[in-house]
């Protein structure tokens, strides 16, 4: 949508062939029906929120983000009507709806007078010297001089995203990097999960390759039937293919507390409550229900009294609740995943997007190998790649 909007200022006739019912049905879905649009940290350099399976995918973020950032993007939803609410980093339309967002580009292209057919299967793409690309839908055959796929990926196909972009990049000879799930919950090894299902907590995660730490963060854990889930989870996820070994994450239930600061506390609280039952012994400090699974897993009865428990087991406990160890098994796949890591290699796309393989076929969004953390980074090379592409990279002459 943001690229038809673009191109249609730079005085292109414009059509947009939409598989869906309706368009920008995805959007509905982000920042849980708010539309987290971008982050106010894009105002600076890019740093380490975006990933890549190609070499050049973090390059490729920058520069695009360099050309159409953060101040660009609040200036062209303003110029569409939408005005902003900021929580911390995170920057929202002002009435919490993602509906405006979506109202406000699809206003836009009826404004513009921008073609919009929905319901539309694509069948083929080919290219034809005299008479440029020539698409033939199950609704008829449409031809264009400049063509831009922003196809999406693979990730929740309940939305209509069934990776069809990718088989039409191909057939131009571009090569597509392994879509893989991305922002995804993640299945992990233990048959202890079910008693601590729902079980939401801050943590600081840790993404292990074998024993070698290689990204952390601190956030939202939740705990499933299945593994773990949450926004920290989620952007752990992003990081698992360079996990070149068995990948572990170390969750540390108690970032604010070092491991002897913790241990002091738990003895402390032996001699404060000793009669109480163990699993009483840190109500109030840390979930019920968390608290007895690693009781459980460290291998300490719960229904003694507190004062029977031996310092050893102070400190098993302790570096259970510090460093509990969790072994990943895989995601969740491509339906609970929010986005793909993988698609077009940016080497292979010119800085307006344009492919180096085949003259006036452009890319934008999600079909590139490009993606960001939760919090608005993946909404923004959306805005970014689409203003770029629709515009032909001429986006101070049409728009700014």
């Amino acid at each position: 949508m943001a690229a038809a909007v673009f191109a249609s200022k730079r005085g292109d006739e414009v059509t947009v062939l939409e598989h869906n019912d309706r368009i920008g049905k995805k959007i509905l879905q982000t920042g849980n029906g708010r539309c987290n649009l971008t982050n106010s940290t894009l105002e600076g350099p890019v740093h380490g929120n975006f990933s890549s399976l190609s070499p050049s995918g973090i390059r490729f973020c920058d520069d695009v983000i360099k050309r159409f950032g953060y101040k660009e993007t609040l200036r062209f939803f303003k110029s569409l009507g939408l005005e902003f609410r900021q929580r911390g980093d995170l920057v929202y339309p002002k009435s919490d709806q993602a509906s405006s967002v979506l109202d406000a580009l699809r206003f836009a292209l009826e404004e513009l007078k921008v073609s919009v057919k929905t319901g539309i299967e694509v069948r083929s793409v080919k290219k034809e010297k005299d008479k440029g690309f020539i698409i033939k839908t199950d609704d008829g055959t449409f031809s264009c001089d400049r063509l831009i796929i922003a196809a999406g990926s693979k990730a929740a196909p309940q939305t209509g995203s069934d990776g069809s972009g990718y088989a039409i990049a191909e057939s131009f000879g571009h090569r597509i990097e392994r879509p893989m799930p991305a922002l995804v919950p993640l299945k992990c090894k233990g048959d202890f999960f079910k008693s601590v299902s729902g079980v939401r907590c801050p943590v600081k995660l840790s993404l292990s390759d074998g024993d070698k730490v290689i990204y952390n963060e601190s956030g939202e854990l939740q705990y499933t039937q299945y593994g773990i889930s949450g926004i920290v989870t989620m952007n752990i996820s992003n990081r698992l293919h360079l996990c070149k070994k068995n990948a572990f994450v170390f969750i540390d239930h108690m970032e604010n507390d070092s491991k002897d600061e913790l241990c002091s506390m738990l003895m402390e609280r032996r001699e404060r409550f000793r009669n109480r039952s163990v699993k009483d012994l840190m109500t109030g400090v840390i979930n019920k229900k968390l608290f007895e699974m690693l009781l459980k897993e460290s291998g300490i009865d719960m229904n003694r009294e507190v004062f029977l428990i031996s310092d050893e087991e102070i400190k098993t406990l302790a570096s259970h609740i510090k460093e509990f160890k969790i072994k990943i098994e895989g995601t969740m796949g491509f339906d609970h995943s929010q986005i793909c890591m993988g698609g077009i290699d940016p080497v292979e796309l010119d800085e307006n997007m344009q492919s180096r393989i085949v003259p006036s076929l452009y890319f934008c969004g999600e079909i590139i190998d490009a993606h960001g953390d939760c919090g608005g980074y993946n909404l923004q090379l959306c805005w970014s790649t689409g203003a770029i592409a629709g515009s032909c990279g001429e986006l101070e002459d049409i728009f700014l």
